[in-house]
């Protein structure tokens, strides 16, 4: 690992690894990217963030990281098993739309079948 390695999780590898720092300009991928690492969303002013590409020493990836409180970290986490809980909550809801559907289908055949002096 050289000195100014970090280990960090390499999204290509799956393991920590030691990653370096590339610059900008360098990085083909991220070359068009401005020269500042500052980020912030206009949207969303609180959001804001300090950027690197790095490159994995093993697999040679080169990917972004981004440096953000710790709190959005932990927002994000919980967002994402809301909207996990959301969707399994909307499979739910379709499969018991569903039998809800399938049941009026059945209940009209029948209501159809009647002789029209019953109704």
């Amino acid at each position: 690992m050289a000195r100014d390695d970090t280990n960090l999780y390499c999204p290509k590898c799956g393991k920590v690894r030691a990653c370096g720092v590339v610059k900008y300009q360098e990085a083909k991928d991220y070359a068009s990217q401005p020269p500042s690492a500052r980020f912030y969303r206009k949207d969303h002013p609180d959001l804001q963030w300090f950027s690197r590409v790095r490159k994995c020493r093993r697999c040679e990836e080169t990917f972004v990281t981004a440096e953000l409180e710790a709190s959005f970290v932990s927002e994000l986490a919980r967002l994402r098993d809301d909207v996990a809980r959301m969707k399994q909550e909307l499979e739910l809801y379709k499969a018991v739309a569903q039998a809800a559907t399938e049941s009026i289908g059945r209940l009209s055949a029948t209501v159809d079948m009647l002789p029209k002096q019953a109704l």
